[in-house]
């Protein structure tokens, strides 16, 4: 060892977290992160919904699961875990060794296949799955992600034409694991570049593929399974820019791709401008870095490629700069759009009304950005606050322009900006939009695991050397994770009280708790919606207490039952209006929900009751009315019908759906002039509408006017020519009008 490198026999300590600290409170928080998982088996799972995955499953599962997590953190069992773990990798690694490593990772992500696969979701509840699922064969795309649309609706018409009974369905999920096997890959990429010795790899890659947001590749159905594999190269792509071992270009690509799979990609900008801006340019490190015979040249050379290079940026930033104008564009054209439509507003007010409570300070609000966090990466955001806090507190953030220090402050601009686009945006779906809010993700839990990484690298720096002033030479660095006894074989005897040395098995140790915690945490909620009972069941759960207040539709409910019952799940519909009937005795509009689910069952007495209790709570509900006028006249009691429809006509003029029921009562009733004017302007508002016609030609007939209702039976064979009800009556009018010699 040099001389300058004697250390002295007060050697400070370095100003960052100290391994006690982090053992006196991560490994608790850890602890009670675990504990969270089992209360919520019994309190409130229906808000607790990024941690509640235990409570559908037998109560006594969680408890072993949860006890067996939580003895992982007693030290002893955790090396023993640990060594077993080391051992086992090592076997895997002997017959690997003589692969090229991308041989190795392409296999693991094919190997990968088959398990996504086989614990896919076979019910696409969550997002608008379904909403895709009818979209796709009508060529439907949307601007907010045109190019994930048109790479899904392009691969079901070329499959389509291969095999005829191809679905819609087969298509998203077939895509969503093809996307997991590609997410594996790179994932085994980052994790490789990144780690500096097998278990710091392990971890790594570990640590991303149980993320929260890993569900979306078991055969998911939606627009975000693509956008997460983009931007997971979009980062690997930059930490290689940053080594100087790629150029711009890929980074850049990666972004703008990730930018047409979904609009909100945007926010990841201000991180790919601090990368142009603190990259290292490959072509300019290698000239440095060589000895040129003309010294003159190498300066002319250097400057060439600086001047391409500020070029480049200069329009690179320019292009930046209109693309974020039109996300603002696109931002206000959406946010009035949705206020005009009444689903609520794109971005959460800052605070919440009578009309609207759900304020960006709301308990609903912040309930919802809380679990959104510990559903994707509870250990992952855990450790970005920990470290951050107390680099701050110890002043010890560092910007000198390292690889270490430039990847990490390229996470954290990306996981801020992550952070602020989650609690800002008013995600409509509430807890089912959970994955529209996956995209920031890979940045939070590699950036956590960074922190973790660096700041055990920079103590066992500092701990190689003893308060008593001995040189302590850490083990040979083989790429590989040692065993504990190994390790300590290695390591020299330290002599007298070591404040500050800790076996380097311990910091492994703490890493296997945390692959083991996010094993806990992950597969749960993969196994949940893998299976249709449990999925649905958390489905009601969840969407039933959203928080999102509702629009004249009940959005929340309505939007359930519709799903509901496109997934086969009909009984449970009116279960769910039942209960929300229940919860609140005066919602006129759970009343009328339900009271429209027994009305398209055909039960209409039982209807007909709901809908007189609605009408109790409030004599003029529009929609109470001209449920109750309906009723009356599938019953055939058009006397009955008359009243509660002119209650309502003057709320419902509008509507030819309800003209027609209002004109059908004037018919019966003997008022024909009236029916006459609904069937005229049913016409004016909807003139492809044979409803109106039907209306219109049956008065007439009443009326005596025959030319001019055969007319109206003959405008409805032309719009419909397989109308049985017009060709009967034509029929039997052309003859009338035969007998009266007309």
């Amino acid at each position: 060892m040099k001389k300058t490198d004697q250390p002295t026999d007060d050697l400070p300590a370095p100003r960052e977290v100290s391994e006690k600290l982090f053992a006196n409170f991560f490994l608790p928080w850890t602890a009670v992160l675990i504990l969270v998982h089992l209360v919520a088996i019994y309190v409130a799972p229906q808000y607790l919904w990024g941690v509640h995955f235990y409570h559908f499953f037998p109560t006594w599962l969680g408890w072993v699961l949860t006890l067996v997590a939580l003895a992982i953190l007693i030290p002893g069992i955790g090396q023993f875990i640990y060594g077993k773990f080391a051992a086992f990798a090592e076997k895997i690694k002997k017959p690997l060794v003589r692969l090229n490593p991308n041989i190795t990772f392409i296999l693991a992500g094919l190997f990968s296949l088959p398990l996504f696969w086989i614990f896919r979701t076979r019910l696409p509840l969550l997002g608008d799955g379904y909403f895709r699922i009818q979209d796709l064969p009508n060529g439907k795309l949307h601007l907010q992600e045109w190019l994930d649309g048109l790479i899904h609706l392009e691969v079901y018409r070329m499959m389509i034409k291969l095999i005829p009974s191809w679905t819609p369905e087969l298509t998203y999920a077939i895509i969503s694991v093809l996307c997991g096997g590609a997410f594996v890959f790179i994932s085994l990429k980052l994790s490789s570049f990144l780690g500096k010795d097998g278990f710091q790899k392990v971890l790594i890659f570990l640590s991303l593929i149980t993320l929260g947001s890993i569900q979306l590749f078991f055969g998911y159905v939606e627009s975000y399974t693509i956008l997460q594999v983009v931007l997971l190269a979009y980062l690997w792509f930059s930490v290689r820019c940053f080594a100087g071992k790629t150029g711009i270009y890929p980074a850049l690509l990666a972004l703008l791709i990730s930018i047409g799979l979904h609009i909100t990609s945007l926010i990841y900008l201000p991180s790919f401008i601090y990368l142009l801006i603190k990259r290292q340019d490959q072509s300019l490190s290698s000239l440095s870095g060589k000895a040129s015979p003309a010294g003159k040249q190498k300066g002319r050379v250097k400057k060439e490629g600086e001047l391409k290079k500020t070029i480049a940026n200069s329009f690179i930033i320019a292009a930046l700069f209109v693309a974020a104008f039109l996300m603002v564009l696109w931002v206000v054209v959406v946010a009035t759009r949705l206020e005009r439509t009444g689903k609520g507003i794109f971005i959460v007010p800052l605070r919440g009304t009578i009309s609207y409570p759900f304020g960006m300070f709301s308990l609903g609000h912040i309930s919802e950005y809380v679990n959104q966090l510990l559903l994707l990466s509870p250990l992952g955001v855990s450790m970005i606050i920990f470290f951050l806090f107390f680099k701050i507190k110890y002043k010890s953030l560092r910007v000198d322009g390292r690889f270490e220090d430039r990847t990490i402050n390229f996470l954290f601009l990306a996981a801020l900006l992550g952070l602020a686009y989650l609690f800002v945006v008013n995600f409509t779906l509430g807890s089912a939009d959970w994955d529209l809010r996956c995209s920031p993700a890979p940045f939070f839990v590699l950036l956590g695991g960074l922190l973790f990484l660096r700041w055990e690298e920079g103590w066992s720096a500092f701990r190689r050397y003893a308060p008593d002033g001995t040189y302590h030479h850490p083990p040979v660095d083989t790429g590989q994770c040692l065993p504990p006894s190994t390790e300590e074989t290695v390591q020299t005897r330290v002599k007298g009280k070591n404040k500050y040395w800790i076996r380097k098995h311990t910091i492994h140790t703490w890493g296997v708790v945390f692959i083991c915690f996010g094993l806990f945490h992950t597969v749960p909620w993969v196994l949940i919606n893998a299976n249709n009972g449990k999925s649905v069941e958390r489905y009601m759960l969840i969407q039933e207490y959203d928080p999102h207040p509702v629009d004249e539709t009940n959005y929340n409910l309505y939007n359930i039952a519709r799903i509901l019952n496109w997934a086969g799940h009909s009984d449970k519909v009116g279960e769910l209006y039942w209960r929300a009937t229940e919860r609140n005795p005066f919602d006129t509009l759970s009343y009328y929900n339900l009271s429209a689910w027994y009305h398209k069952k055909d039960d209409y007495d039982s209807a007909l009751i709901i809908t007189d209790t609605l009408l109790k709570i409030d004599p003029n509900y529009p929609k109470g009315n001209w449920m109750a006028g309906n009723i009356y006249n599938r019953k055939g009691e058009f006397e009955k019908a008359l009243p509660y429809l002119e209650k309502a006509f003057p709320f419902m003029a509008d509507n030819p759906e309800f003209l027609y029921d209002l004109g059908m009562a004037n018919y019966w009733t003997g008022r024909f002039e009236q029916a006459y004017t609904c069937g005229e302007q049913m016409i004016k508002l909807a003139p492809e509408y044979t409803g109106g016609y039907h209306i219109l030609g049956s008065a007439m007939i009443q009326m005596g006017d025959l030319e001019n209702a055969q007319k109206a039976w003959e405008q409805i064979l032309a719009l419909d020519p397989t109308d049985s009800t017009a060709m009967t009556n034509l029929k039997m009018l052309e003859e009338q009008m035969k007998k009266k010699g007309k």
